[in-house]
């Protein structure tokens, strides 16, 4: 029964491993992804801030928007984003910093993705919540690793 009970323990620890194995390694290249694109800047202006509200199944969070213009070549291009991965779960408190600091009409400088111009974002940095994302799943994991040793420490010193 002992044997049936570790084996089981093993599989489930196995499968949390790979599983969130797998999400650091999906997280941390989609970092590297967006780190690795040729941002260019440019000047730009300000068209307009606003909070919006973003109801989900999880509940209700608030959404960052400064609503921004520029010109490459005589097109001009509107986009709203403020970090390249601008996350829409903040609390109202939370997204009305993110914004103001923005104010109508306001030179601002804007980075824009050089093989895709639409693509643009005020700060290209990487957020917080970006580090966070990558370093919660690498603790996952490792705690995973952790505890499938343990476990069979334990099984061998019985």
């Amino acid at each position: 029964m002992k044997k049936i009970k570790l084996f089981f323990t093993n599989i489930f620890v196995c499968f949390y491993v790979l599983f969130v194995g797998l999400m650091f390694v999906v997280l941390l290249f989609d970092v590297i992804k967006t780190d690795n694109i040729e941002w260019v800047g440019l000047g730009g202006h300000v068209v307009s801030k606003n909070v919006e509200e973003n109801i989900t199944t999880k509940g209700t969070s608030w959404c960052p928007r400064v609503k921004y213009e520029y010109q490459i070549n005589d097109i001009k291009y509107i986009n709203d984003k403020i970090y390249k991965n601008t996350p829409c779960e903040l609390t109202k408190h939370s997204a009305r910093s993110e914004i103001k600091e923005y104010k109508e009409g306001q030179a601002v400088q804007v980075f824009y993705n050089a093989n895709d111009p639409e693509v643009s974002a005020l700060i290209i940095g990487l957020s917080w919540f970006d580090y966070f994302k990558v370093v919660l799943t690498f603790i996952a994991t490792v705690f995973g690793i952790f505890v499938l040793i343990i476990v069979n420490i334990t099984k061998k010193s019985r």
